[in-house]
């Protein structure tokens, strides 16, 4: 009973901020920012794991929050802007790390399809190290970063990923539904990412009536890892921001 009114008091006084990890990232992708940002608000994980990306978004919305700050890094992303579209009310505010609001590519399908019959080959824990790291971390990083990557994979485990995967397909263009979110919007992109570049975070902070683009110098896509202090700063900063910026962008795509 404790636990339960704890809870209870939680969801009517305190501000909630729910951190989405990307595909095969744990909770772990957060353990740079995750004290500061307890400072300011309660902070909930959620790893969504469905067949798609809406079922992905309700089990998001399904969260026991009247309204909640967001902040998703790539699939992790992509799942919140599906929240945007399905239930702009709810978010308090949003921010959106090394991610993608395009609908995918052909070619993008067949690589996850290649994946998942790697996973089915029971070839899941060569996936991380042997393909996915180069694509992951800078290279001046990846030796320092590759244990906690590999962790974070096996964390996840063979069956979520191949949800994930199987999510991946279901992505569509959610650019338009980004205009209804109305409080502080931060993007964040990485100058070396090799998987979401800079234009695709161009366009959806351009989207965000009150978005704000930072890129990160020297930073690769798992941007919470390789720049723990600089990223804790930007969402700490995001978190402080007042609910109703004063002057929204007049936003034509």
């Amino acid at each position: 009973m404790h636990t339960y009114v704890k809870r209870l008091a939680l969801m009517a006084h305190q501000r909630v901020c729910v951190l989405l990890p990307g595909m095969l990232c744990s909770e772990r992708l957060w353990a740079g920012q995750e004290t500061a940002l307890r400072s300011l608000a309660e902070i909930v994980h959620l790893r969504p794991s469905a067949p798609d990306i809406d079922a992905m978004a309700d089990q998001v919305l399904s969260l026991p929050y009247r309204r909640f700050a967001l902040a998703g890094l790539s699939l992790g992303g992509i799942v919140a802007m599906a929240v945007a579209r399905k239930a702009p009310e709810r978010i308090e505010r949003l921010a959106l790390l090394s991610t993608n609001a395009r609908a995918p590519r052909p070619g993008q399908h067949d690589a996850w399809r290649a994946m998942a019959d790697r996973v089915r080959a029971g070839e899941f824990h060569r996936i991380t190290p042997d393909g996915l790291l180069p694509s992951l971390v800078h290279p001046r990083r990846r030796a320092g970063l590759a244990g906690t990557v590999v962790a974070m994979a096996d964390e996840v485990g063979p069956e979520a990923f191949l949800a994930q995967l199987d999510a991946q397909h279901s992505r569509r263009d959610e650019l338009s539904s980004l205009t209804a979110v109305r409080g502080p919007a931060l993007v964040v992109a990485a100058e070396q990412d090799a998987l979401c570049p800079i234009e695709r975070h161009e366009e959806i902070a351009a989207a965000l009536p009150y978005g704000r683009l930072e890129v990160l110098a020297d930073c690769g896509h798992l941007s919470p890892l390789e720049r723990p202090r600089l990223v804790s700063d930007l969402l700490t900063r995001w978190m402080a921001e007042g609910a109703d910026p004063p002057h929204p962008r007049d936003n034509h795509l």
